[in-house]
């Protein structure tokens, strides 16, 4: 086998140490999103208005925005065999308090402690993959990462009406989800003692520094900090989250109160969205990598977005409306896998490569704690459907400030790489 092949192998037991992470993430995405439909249940035990229970849902989100960055920074620095399964059991220990809430403060209180522990799932499982994956392997693993994301938010939407009537109530569901966030912790701690013994670490690959002495003063946050792709990426991706979030939070109530629609059904229009987010997921790298678009995707995807979503508020056949919904579902994570491999593209050592990534998901929790809070008081304020028809023009920010990043591009880049190197010619 030659030496290339060797390179580009992610082996076995690598394969299942990543599929135990993701499970993981899956199981957070499986409560965010099967939130919306949990809201009428939580509702009636609470006496409770959509402003309050926008407050309980942007809680956590609240919180990762102010954790995302420390817990990541500690993370970077701690043995990533027990970091990864003691975020696990903050998250086990979030779930079984928010179930066994009798009060208001204790619901804020487990949806904190869950919010703290969810914080990291996706940041710290950075430093596992540059350690063992290679670097042309990391724009493929980043879709199937991003494939299980929208798996968690299926089940959390699709399914939570059947989920529900089965297990007796959304108390049962976080229990269920404490428990296998728990077995989650055993399993990393058990494959991960087989990986460090089997695997060695791949060497991390990435574009010369031109400054590599400056490099080795900045701490790995001020590393990523300093690149303006970073800084842009964190500024624009709440613009697709506000009403993102808002979709799966509110969205089924307006089809059930405004349209009509069974629990039932809305759950069916809710999930085909990101059913088709997990087709988008796997399509992107493979449609970016042979049409060789970046750029392209990331600004009319935000444009796209602000139309789709208007449109949804306005359908009343359920057929019509699960085929909108399925194609906005697609067209938002077509972005997502490239989003976050181009950071693994600016040249930033692995440290540094996590802090981004961490700076990225913390402006993601600000989205989402925006698209809580700010559309719940919009829908008290001024009704259900003003309150979403208000924020469907969000992602038009997104595309705003990814019009002014690089293109990440194969051509693009190749082609600043020969400027530089032409560049370097002519001073030398």
């Amino acid at each position: 086998m030659s030496e290339s092949k060797i390179k580009s192998k992610v082996s076995g037991d690598v394969w299942i140490l990543l599929w135990v992470g993701w499970l993981a993430i899956a199981l957070s995405q499986i409560l965010t999103f099967g939130y919306g439909m949990m809201v009428p249940g939580i509702m009636e035990d609470f006496a409770m208005d959509y402003d309050t229970i926008g407050s309980v849902g942007a809680v956590a989100s609240w919180i990762a925005v102010v954790a995302n960055i420390p817990i990541t920074a500690m993370a970077a620095r701690s043995n990533p065999k027990y970091s990864l399964p003691s975020i696990y059991l903050v998250f086990a220990a979030g779930c079984l308090l928010f179930s066994l809430a009798n009060s208001l403060p204790m619901l804020y209180i487990g949806r904190l402690i869950a919010g703290a522990g969810a914080t990291g799932l996706v940041s710290c499982m950075v430093v596992i993959k540059i350690r063992r994956v290679p670097a042309d392997k990391m724009v493929e693993i980043n879709g199937i990462e991003n494939f299980v994301q929208p798996l968690g938010q299926t089940c959390g939407t699709l399914l939570m009406a059947q989920i529900l009537a089965l297990v007796g109530g959304w108390r049962t569901v976080y229990q269920g989800i404490c428990l296998l966030m728990i077995l989650c912790a055993v399993l990393w701690i058990l494959f991960y003692s087989k990986v460090n013994r089997r695997d060695p670490d791949i060497p991390v690959q990435r574009p010369d520094s031109s400054n590599p002495s400056r490099e080795k003063e900045k701490s790995p946050l001020l590393l990523a900090l300093s690149q303006k792709t970073v800084i842009l990426y964190a500024l624009a991706y709440p613009g697709t989250i506000i009403i993102w979030i808002g979709f799966f939070y509110y969205f089924p109530s307006y089809f059930m109160s405004e349209r009509g629609f069974t629990d039932v059904q809305a759950g069916l229009a809710t999930g085909l969205f990101p059913v088709f987010s997990a087709i988008a997921s796997i399509v992107s790298p493979k449609l970016s990598k042979k049409l060789d678009v970046n750029k392209s995707v990331l600004v009319g995807s935000g444009i796209a977005l602000s139309i789709l979503y208007f449109i949804i508020l306005q359908i009343s056949s359920l057929p019509l409306l699960c085929l909108v919904s399925a194609f906005t579902g697609f067209v938002s994570y077509l972005p997502v896998p490239l989003y976050f491999t181009n950071v693994y593209k600016l040249g930033l050592p692995p440290k540094a490569v996590q802090m981004a990534t961490s700076v990225l998901l913390t402006m993601v929790s600000l989205g989402s704690a925006l698209g809580s809070s700010v559309i719940g008081e919009l829908i008290t304020l001024y009704g259900l459907y003003t309150g979403l028809a208000v924020c469907c023009a969000t992602p038009l920010w997104y595309s705003l400030l990814c019009l002014f990043t690089p293109d990440y591009s194969a051509k693009a880049m190749a082609k600043r790489a020969t400027e530089k190197a032409a560049a370097s010619s002519v001073q030398s």
